[in-house]
């Protein structure tokens, strides 16, 4: 109750900055539900040219609101990143094929930091929604091969370099936790492989973003 008064007090018009925040993440992830998939697809396609590649980074933007008062902030996040894999050749029926697959992650989150100076911390809970597409070849449109979404919470470090009384740029090395995994079956379907693991997918995230504030920096 006394944190929560304290929280309140530090985040009032008269102490709490906002500010607007713009910044690129980089994600990386051992996707062992979806790399099983994608080896299992090579392992039945011997002849590929170019077979799939393991999927470890996703990269993209972040966009939100930072509220900041003199130790503590709130912060509001849309984060959007994403990946692709190709697969071209010939197949096993002796056809060429050339396979895309569009990975596309969406997170909202809401989340609490604590600083001082230069350094701090923060603790998010984010929702997050993944859609898998593939292209159809010729065509300008795809096939939605996995559509699902999560909840999750990252935790982060907040390293701060110096700037202007009205720009800062901050580095936030993270952990980010899945509550839930992903079933990748129809994934697997998709591309008409089996698995020994049943498509699942609930690996930990580890990554970076380098975020810029625009807006009233505390001293």
């Amino acid at each position: 109750m006394i944190f929560a008064m304290i929280f309140c007090i530090n985040l009032s018009p008269a102490y709490g900055q906002l500010n607007l925040k713009i910044g690129y993440n980089l994600d990386y992830s051992a996707y062992s539900g979806n790399n099983e998939i994608l080896s299992s697809y090579n392992t039945a396609n011997p002849t590929l040219a170019d077979p799939f590649k393991d999927l470890h980074f996703f990269n993209g933007l972040q966009l939100g609101l930072r509220l900041r008062g003199e130790y503590v902030g709130m912060d509001f996040t849309w984060e959007r990143s994403s990946a692709k894999k190709f697969a071209n050749g010939i197949d096993v029926n002796e056809v060429l094929v050339s396979k895309e697959l569009d990975y596309t992650a969406n997170k909202f989150a809401l989340g609490l930091e604590s600083y001082n100076k230069y350094f701090g911390i923060g603790a998010n809970v984010y929702w997050e929604k993944l859609n898998i597409a593939s292209p159809i070849e010729n065509f300008e449109s795809s096939v939605r091969v996995f559509n699902n979404d999560r909840l999750g919470n990252r935790v982060y470090l907040i390293l701060v370099a110096p700037g202007s009384d009205r720009l800062s740029i901050s580095l936030q090395p993270y952990i980010s936790i899945p509550w839930s995994h992903y079933n990748l079956g129809s994934l697997a379907q998709n591309l008409g492989v089996s698995t020994k693991n049943g498509a699942i997918q609930e690996n930990l995230h580890f990554g970076f973003s380098i975020v810029f504030y625009n807006g009233p920096q505390n001293d």
